[in-house]
């Protein structure tokens, strides 16, 4: 009986495991991409050809 709780139990925690692990992921991702155009920022500063128009409407 034991061990079909812990079956039981490990077939609903993998789906979570699984979901938790992705959801990670993205989070990973999107910080690591923000932190990389955070420093090409920093790095190549406003370039202007970018940031012209955006520049004329202020």
């Amino acid at each position: 009986m034991l061990d079909l709780i812990k079956i039981g139990l490990l077939l609903l925690a993998f789906p979570i495991l699984i979901c938790l692990a992705i959801i990670l992921g993205f989070t990973l991702l999107f910080i690591t991409i923000r932190v990389i155009t955070f420093i090409f920022d920093k790095i190549f500063g406003d370039c202007e050809c970018c940031c012209s128009e955006e520049k004329e409407e202020f």
